[in-house]
């Protein structure tokens, strides 16, 4: 299908398509393109695009944005800001998860192994993603932007470009249309249920459009792409990748570190092993007096804890029973404002474990206010009891120089 227009012209319309994917994906609309995308222009041209389309699946998703951004009022886009972090953001109650690692392994945890495949497209073709882009490889919106860039390459005559995102699409697209259902469910304002239906749309034409015409079953999906890409390389999107930086990375050696288990203050020695600067996995530290070269179920699934899927990934500020995104100095700002309000001896605190407890401290011993003296850990009553009676909160057992030991049942 892809003969029947011109190569250059099409790459250069998937290119637009996959940028204004990965733009709205990467984070919370921006007033830029909310209002463009809210013009009298830009949706006379959504409306009638929808109408041209050969795909019923493409048209859908195209009359949905046009209804629900023709229907948008003044307090809309606010309203998307919350939306976005209910969904993204992890501050609503059925979170969307757009990792590839996710989809993979079936487990909430980030890091997975198409991380690590996604690093190698990366490397193999000279680029990194941009260390200020929080999120890891294997993000939707980095996929799209790589995709984005094969395309950019392929107009300028790249022909290794063509194979690579080929491949790409059809080694990685399994997972995208499955996030597109969730995403669909999962949204409440209408807009995120309107573009999962429009991704849904272009992958399926994407996906046609890169099979030999035979196997085809729309008149011209290129056309459909064209069309789309013609429409969309209007609103106010990034000429080049935001996402991914030119060179590469080299991934750093497997390694074996000793450190310490920070779940309770009990402090174990543990070993992380660490593949490409992400932890992989924790056991035991050899010779440890304190965990005696084993680890709780806590220590050994730190990965799973560090990684979570479901992590706070932003400051957050609720408005009006909602979240919305905030920038740190925006969220420092408030709290400061917030804390100056109070009277500090109404102000109490409990601190968490032992690993930034010197920031605590110092930060409440200033402001004046009263304080617990430990978090309410499980045997925070066996420590009370040791301290006053044997002079150390944790009296280390030493099984090998015991001359009696009581034991009480398994």
């Amino acid at each position: 299908m892809e003969d029947n227009m011109d190569p250059k012209k099409l790459a250069a319309a998937k290119f637009s398509n996959q940028r204004f994917l990965a733009t709205v994906y990467a984070d919370e609309i921006s007033k830029d393109l909310y209002q463009a995308m809210k013009s009298d222009t830009f949706l006379k041209n959504l409306k009638d695009t929808s109408e041209k389309f050969y795909s019923k699946e493409l048209a859908k998703g195209a009359r949905a944005l046009f209804e629900f951004m023709d229907a948008a009022g003044p307090d809309t886009y606010r309203q998307l800001r919350f939306e976005y972090a209910d969904l993204f953001l992890n501050a609503g109650e059925n979170p969307v998860l757009p990792y590839e690692s996710f989809y993979a392994d079936r487990e909430p945890t980030l890091y997975g192994e198409p991380l690590f495949e996604m690093r190698e497209i990366l490397r193999k073709h000279g680029l990194h993603k941009d260390p200020e882009f929080l999120e890891p490889e294997d993000h939707i919106s980095v996929e799209f932007d790589f995709l984005a860039e094969m395309n950019r390459r392929e107009e300028a005559g790249d022909q290794s470009a063509i194979e690579a995102r080929i491949d790409f699409g059809r080694r990685h697209m399994a997972w995208r249309t499955e996030f597109c259902a969730v995403l669909h469910s999962a949204d409440k304002s209408g807009f995120y249920k309107a573009l999962a239906e429009l991704t849904l749309g272009y992958l399926f034409v994407a996906h046609l459009a890169s099979v030999p015409p035979a196997e085809a079953s729309l008149n011209d999906p290129a056309y459909d792409l064209i069309t789309l890409g013609e429409l969309l390389k209007t609103l106010p999107l990034s000429k080049e990748s935001f996402l991914l930086k030119p060179g590469t990375i080299a991934p750093t050696p497997i390694q074996s570190i000793p450190t310490h288990c920070y779940a309770c203050g009990a402090l174990c020695g543990m070993t992380a092993k660490v593949k490409d600067g992400v932890l992989m996995s924790t056991g035991g530290l050899q010779g440890d007096i304190k965990g005696g070269g084993r680890l709780c179920p806590k220590g050994a699934a730190a990965k799973h804890h560090v990684y979570s899927a479901y992590r706070l990934k932003s400051p957050l500020i609720k408005e009006d029973g909602r979240f919305r995104k905030a920038s740190w100095d925006e969220a420092l700002d408030k709290v400061v404002s917030d804390f100056k309000a109070f009277d500090p001896t109404k102000i109490g605190y409990m601190r968490g474990n032992d690993f930034a407890n010197w920031v605590h401290e110092a930060l409440f011993d200033h402001l004046g206010c009263p304080k617990t003296t430990h978090r309410p850990m499980c045997d925070n009553a066996n420590r009370m009891a040791n301290e006053h009676n044997l002079n150390d909160k944790r009296p280390w057992i030493n099984y090998q120089e015991a001359d009696y030991i009581l034991h009480f049942g398994m």
